[in-house]
């Protein structure tokens, strides 16, 4: 597959990545390790519902977590039918109805796009809560309600919703039936309205700083509470050490609090910054697109960006339960894991059984 430009000395994605190597990329990412991933973070951030909710709704950052989860469960249930979609194996069996990119990127890349900034966005909420908690803790419980903390999550899901999809509700691009008179077939691809480039144009900006600048926003505030933290913790410290009980307690807290956030924070940062830089080099590279000359690159760096906001979402189980002592007593208590503990058991035992026979 040849598509490089016919200047002398232009940058083609054949100098840069051959089909082939982009082609078991992509497969490798979206088809197999994409939805393995993402089968296992589902379960996951079901768990993270279940101790949430068990620990009741007064505090307003559970609402937080929450709403963080089901995001995640959004996209990591968009990252597994994209998976399905893809699969060879699955457009064979449809008989090539559709596709695969076209339609996998419709109905299962932008969804997984609109969770994938609402994450972000709950994420720099949850960030700026603790940074003003540090700051002035008293405002933040007055101002901060539980109630209205759920309320803000709803104008995230709603705005996001808006920025990500004006493509669909704008009637740029959407699903038509194709007919392919090589193969004789019909099947369900893109069509694009007359003003697709004029939206495309504007949508991929917006899309743009709604990633890279909640992530400067979270590098800040994490630098702020980093510094606070550290200034009230030397002075607790040193009150601790006088023999007070309860300022020990405190120095305590201050330290999880900065692991957990630095923790979640740096993560955030590092799975996303694929992203940011697709949406960057998409903004400003006009042949880095599905369409365009740098297909292939496109493809294999967002494929990058895929998988490693997967691991994102599907890991802050295990941030929450070896940082958060209070998350970590709570999930060892449900039934849920009393059943699982005892499942594991089994399987042992039987896979002992076997062995001996």
């Amino acid at each position: 597959m040849n598509t490089s430009g016919s200047s002398a000395g232009r940058v083609t994605f054949d100098s840069l990545i051959s089909y082939d190597t982009a082609k078991y990329i992509c497969l490798v990412y979206y088809v197999y390790l994409g939805p393995l991933v993402a089968a296992f973070g589902i379960a996951f951030n079901i768990i993270n519902i279940i101790v949430y909710v068990s620990q009741g709704f007064r505090d307003s950052v559970n609402i937080s977590f929450i709403t963080l989860a089901c995001s995640d469960i959004g996209g990591l249930l968009s990252a597994l039918w994209y998976g399905i979609g893809l699969n060879p194996d699955f457009v064979r069996l449809v008989n090539y109805a559709y596709s695969p990119s076209e339609f996998m990127n419709f109905t299962a890349a932008w969804p997984r796009a609109y969770f994938s900034k609402i994450t972000c966005w709950i994420t720099v909420f949850i960030t700026l809560e603790r940074c003003m908690c540090i700051v002035a803790p008293l405002k933040v419980k007055t101002l901060l309600t539980p109630k209205r903390t759920a309320v803000c999550m709803l104008v995230l899901y709603c705005l996001g919703v808006i920025i990500t999809f004006p493509h669909a509700y704008l009637n740029a691009v959407f699903l038509v039936w194709k007919f392919d008179l090589v193969s004789n077939r019909t099947f369900l691809g893109f069509g694009y309205g007359p003003n697709y480039h004029k939206i495309d144009l504007i949508g991929g900006f917006i899309n743009t700083m709604s990633i890279i600048i909640p992530l400067g926003v979270i590098i800040l505030s994490t630098g702020l509470i980093i510094v606070e933290l550290q200034r009230k913790s030397l002075w607790r410290q040193s009150v601790a050490n006088s023999g007070g009980a309860m300022d020990a307690a405190f120095v305590k807290r201050d330290r999880v609090v900065f692991k957990v956030i630095s923790v979640l924070a740096f993560l955030l940062i590092i799975c996303y910054l694929p992203h940011a830089c697709n949406f960057t080099a998409y903004a400003i590279v006009p042949d880095f697109s599905l369409t365009g000359k740098y297909v292939l690159l496109y493809g294999v760096m967002w494929s990058v960006s895929w998988i490693s906001e997967i691991i994102n979402s599907s890991c802050t189980i295990f941030i929450y339960y070896f940082v958060s002592s209070k998350y970590k007593a709570t999930l060892n208590s449900l039934r849920v894991v009393t059943c699982l503990k005892t499942l594991i058991l089994l399987f042992s035992a039987k896979k002992n059984v076997w062995t001996q026979l």
